[in-house]
């Protein structure tokens, strides 16, 4: 990979989108020239095409300043990030909302401040099941909590002062091997809802066991919580939930979809509470429900107040504890996500 003088001088220069385009997301010539590469670094007798990529590169590098050390050729590229956080009972960050905004980015591990997301990693676009980014931001009543897809929670909670203190909560057996399609709170505590996408990726794995994990009383991790709307629909049995949201913040509906024995039916299900089972309902009035859910808009103008964002970078959600406004940003093309991660700013509700 370029090495991190030549790469920030090109970001610097304006050339970021160049190098999404070239590096960030192979595919077509680009991903046979990383598996060439990767071939000739590991196949005896074949070290002539171990260059081959470099003599490519080559005049992108020639005015830019070298690095003292030669860069090794790239390798694979990640399809689902390796998130190596645990659950932490203590705070993982100390953070303190004021009018400048503060920029933090999901980095594998925790949360790296940025100047801006302009300087964010130059991480592959991935598909979004697979991508680590802000799935969902739930109000509780310890301040809020905010779903990140592949990882689990980060906690939010008000440490009076101006600043905030932010856990994380993790279940590494679970969280990273499924997509996480929506937050939301049940019986008083943030939890989210995990399935198994098969539009990406051909898994070798069955739908999850624990379909819904929410945070633990003590609030010291997530535990596996049994959903009785989700009854009919045993995981065990090979049934998955692909998709749940309420469109009036009354009615809940969702779509369960049979993965074992390769059966594929599908069933549109209507609760009235998340406590009780609820009705199967025809495909019209299902997708009349889920467009009564969209929101009208997904620009910045749907969030007024927040900072501007660079080109290709969009927020995602918005919510606000205490005297802070923290919203979920991502950088994004089509349906792939690159880098992604939160913004804390002063709402002035203090």
């Amino acid at each position: 990979m370029l090495c991190p003088v030549t790469l920030d001088l090109y970001e610097k220069a304006g050339f970021r989108p160049l190098f999404r385009k070239l590096f960030s997301k192979p595919s077509g010539f680009w991903e046979k020239l990383y598996n060439i590469s990767n071939t000739g670094a590991q196949c005896q007798g074949a070290g002539h095409r171990r260059f081959l990529p470099w003599l490519i590169l080559l005049p992108l590098l020639a005015g830019a300043y070298g690095c003292t050390k030669k860069a090794a050729p790239p390798g694979p590229l990640p399809q689902v990030p390796q998130v190596s956080g645990e659950s932490r009972a203590r705070p993982e960050l100390l953070v303190k909302a004021g009018a400048a905004p503060l920029w933090l980015e999901f980095d594998g591990e925790g949360l790296r401040p940025l100047s801006s997301p302009e300087d964010a990693a130059l991480k592959p676009l991935i598909p979004w099941p697979l991508a680590e980014h802000a799935a969902g931001i739930v109000s509780w009543e310890g301040g809020l909590a905010i779903a990140v897809n592949r990882w689990g929670f980060w906690l939010v909670k008000d440490a009076a002062g101006g600043l905030f203190e932010l856990y994380f909560l993790a279940d590494k057996e679970t969280t990273p091997r499924y997509t996480m399609r929506r937050a939301f709170t049940f019986q008083g505590r943030p939890a989210f809802l995990l399935y198994r996408d098969d539009f990406f990726v051909e898994h070798g794995i069955p739908p999850p066991a624990a379909r819904v994990l929410a945070v633990k009383s003590d609030v010291s991790g997530l535990e596996a919580v049994e959903i009785p709307a989700f009854s009919a629909f045993p995981g065990a049995e090979g049934w998955d939930i692909e998709d749940f949201f309420t469109p009036d913040g009354v009615l809940w509906y969702f779509k369960a979809l049979h993965k074992g024995g390769g059966s594929g039916k599908v069933s549109y299900v209507r609760a009235e509470t998340l406590s009780a089972g609820g009705e199967e309902i025809p495909f019209d009035a299902y997708i009349r429900a889920a467009m009564a859910s969209a929101p009208a808009r997904q620009d910045e103008a749907a969030f007024p107040g927040l900072p501007p964002l660079p080109a290709g970078f969009v927020y995602t959600a918005y919510s606000q504890t205490g005297g802070a406004c923290i919203a979920a940003w991502e950088e994004r093309e089509d349906w792939n996500i690159g880098a992604a991660g939160l913004l804390v700013i002063g709402s002035g509700n203090d």
